[in-house]
């Protein structure tokens, strides 16, 4: 799968909520490296797990980096060209614009921290013991 095809659809957490109602076990497959580059696929990668985990659904994935190595912070020339085109957009000068948290990434770093732990919490046998909905049926 190209990483241009990773989350592409403008998804939400209403989306993922439909799906955990359906399916108690999810795949992710193809996860690419997220880069602040590509922050609007991260976001939603971030919304997809913290919505399957709020709802304990299992979620099994296959990324082309180990867990801890999914997001990287690299400046990218399309990510600085952006934070420009944004800056003139909203005639912010470049030393007002740098304690914002949209032009560090310090809210995306934050995030994606907590979608790591969430992930490995979600290997647990615990979570997948909690996510069991056929004992709920019984």
């Amino acid at each position: 799968m190209s990483t241009n095809k990773f989350c592409p659809k403008p998804l939400g957490a209403s989306d993922y909520l439909e799906i955990s109602k359906h399916f108690d076990t999810v795949f992710v497959r193809d996860i690419p490296p997220l880069t602040m580059a590509k922050r609007t696929q991260a976001r939603r990668f971030i919304t997809l797990i913290d919505t399957f985990y709020e709802h304990k659904v299992r979620v099994i994935c296959s990324a082309a980096t180990p867990l801890q190595s999914l997001f990287l912070v690299e400046a990218g020339s399309g990510e600085l060209e952006d934070s420009r085109v944004l800056m003139d957009d909203l005639d912010l000068s470049q030393d007002s614009a740098k304690g914002l948290s949209m032009f560090t990434g310090e809210e995306e770093i934050f995030a994606f921290q907590r979608t790591i732990s969430r992930l490995t919490e979600m290997q647990t046998e615990q979570y997948w013991k909690d996510g069991d909905r056929n004992k709920e049926q019984s």
